[in-house]
């Protein structure tokens, strides 16, 4: 997954959708707020994609840059990427799964770790392991994943990141979902609703509440029988 293959199936898809009728150049280029002619020079290669008109464009089609891949080629782009000279870096494992009817706990199994399977951006020590119940609101995302490395650190939770999944606490559940941010509110989507709006589920809360909701953020989804265990 690089930045020109991200560029060239964004631009795909919007010559697709215009092969197909179900946009027009001029539609677009309103939508967009950028000239007609500016619209046909990126469709037709002669001007380059620029990053606020990706973002434009994505937000147009309600949908982020992980909607240009197929499921199985996220998976294999997440599954087994271990950091060559990665200093054996490890991190505990949650004793309690997350998932429906699973409410958030921090203690950690004894004496049990794993090594990093994944880039990992971050201090270490804020990066735990917890098991993943099947979620049926989630389907594709944790087919054939029964473990996810979260970044619990406060930043990571606090921050707006369109396109990552976070651990998010709702009621006595703790779910992997899209988070969506609202003046009032805090929304949660999943793969059913990730391009509905409409449909986002909302969490009320004051500014200050984030965290108590919020738990981490997935660096890496995959089999726990992947993994190394220190």
């Amino acid at each position: 997954m690089t930045f020109f293959d991200t560029h060239e199936r964004l631009l795909a898809e919007i010559r697709n959708r215009l092969r197909n009728g179900e946009l027009t150049e001029r539609a677009l280029a309103r939508h967009l707020g950028i000239s007609q002619p500016h619209v046909n020079n990126v469709v037709r290669g002669r001007r380059k994609l620029s990053p606020e008109i990706a973002d434009l464009i994505l937000n147009f089609l309600h949908c982020s840059l992980l909607d240009l891949y197929a499921e199985g080629e996220l998976r294999n782009n997440l599954h087994d990427r271990i950091i060559p000279g990665n200093n054996g870096e490890a991190a505990k494992v949650l004793k309690f799964p997350i998932g429906p009817g699973q409410d958030w706990s921090v203690v950690p199994e004894i004496k049990w770790q794993y090594r990093l399977p994944c880039m990992a951006f971050g201090v270490p020590q804020c990066m735990i392991f917890v098991r993943v119940l099947q979620d049926m609101r989630m389907p594709a995302l944790l087919c054939g994943c029964d473990m996810a490395l979260l970044d619990t650190s406060i930043s990571a939770r606090l921050a707006d990141f369109p396109s990552g999944i976070f651990a998010v606490r709702r009621g006595k559940d703790t779910l992997l979902r899209w988070i969506r941010g609202g003046f009032r509110n805090l929304y949660i989507a999943d793969e059913q609703t990730l391009n509905q709006p409409q449909e986002w589920e909302p969490l009320p809360m004051r500014e200050d509440q984030r965290l108590e909701f919020v738990k981490g953020r997935v660096l890496w989804l995959g089999s726990e029988s992947s993994l190394r265990r220190v």
